[in-house]
């Protein structure tokens, strides 16, 4: 039985991990790359200190970030799937009169925004991936709970969506698929690989679709909206979900040999 200490730990590194990840971005210019590299560095320093000092872990890669057999493969694999159903959600919305596309931006203007988005997106998925799931991974398994592992890391993902300020019922149930597919991969392989690389992928398409001002590579007109998108989305991200489990199905990317089990069990594993 764990005492009311350990919880109240647990509680108050999750709330400064995620009021730093979510409070401080708004006070940052985004066009200034060296202040971002500041808040991803001071990030990982946060962690890191919370995780070895105060929660008694042996550091951050305990947060599910063990660099175990096959963790690239799982790595890539999301974030190819990722970029797939991404782009082929757009490539319907376009289909379906979402929107019309004008020609394209200039060469300069593409590769620019192609080496920030990779670079932007790399690091918020990653934030929120060991803020959300790789943190409840650890807490999971140093509590012996880690059947309820899925649903604690999905509820937790869509109320940290609130930070963004849409709360209608479409993001909530797009939140709760996207942060279940999420959550099922880390569960599945013992890590946050697949998770990041799934949601890095997505990511990073959306900023190549819409920028970081709502100008991407595409000159976008005459845009409209219908709960036909809302309902794609949600296909599209269930499709997402399904590649993820046909993948890990057919290579069985674990995170080594006795991770899942280990993790059924509350054990840490340790690569």
């Amino acid at each position: 039985m764990k005492t009311k200490a350990f919880y109240a730990k647990w509680s108050i590194s999750f709330l400064l991990l995620n009021i730093y990840v979510n409070l401080i971005p708004r006070f940052l210019p985004p066009d200034k790359v060296h202040m971002w590299a500041v808040y991803w560095l001071g990030f990982f320093i946060l962690a890191s200190l919370l995780a070895r000092y105060l929660l008694g872990l042996k550091g951050i890669c305990d947060f599910g970030l063990q660099l175990h057999r096959r963790w690239l493969v799982n790595l890539g694999l999301g974030f190819g799937i990722g970029i797939a159903t991404y782009a082929l959600k757009y490539g319907l919305f376009y289909s379906l009169g979402k929107f019309e596309i004008n020609g394209l931006m200039s060469a300069s203007y593409i590769l620019n925004l192609l080496l920030l988005g990779a670079l932007a997106m790399l690091f918020s998925s990653l934030l929120n991936d060991i803020m959300i799931r790789g943190y409840t991974l650890a807490f999971c398994r140093n509590s012996s709970t880690m059947r309820w592992y899925v649903p604690a890391a999905t509820a937790l993902y869509v109320l940290d969506d609130f930070w963004n300020g849409d709360a209608s019922l479409v993001n909530i149930l797009f939140s709760a698929l996207l942060g279940l597919a999420f959550a099922w991969t880390v569960y599945k392989t013992g890590s946050i690989w697949m998770s990041f690389g799934l949601h890095w992928g997505g990511n990073l398409v959306y900023r190549l679709m819409y920028g970081f001002d709502g100008q991407g590579i595409w000159k976008l007109g005459n845009t409209v909206e219908s709960p036909t998108f809302n309902y794609l989305s949600l296909a599209m991200t269930a499709a997402m979900f399904g590649l993820a489990y046909w993948a890990l199905r057919k290579w069985n990317l674990k995170a080594g040999d006795g991770t899942e089990q280990a993790a059924y069990s509350g054990e840490t594993v340790n690569q």
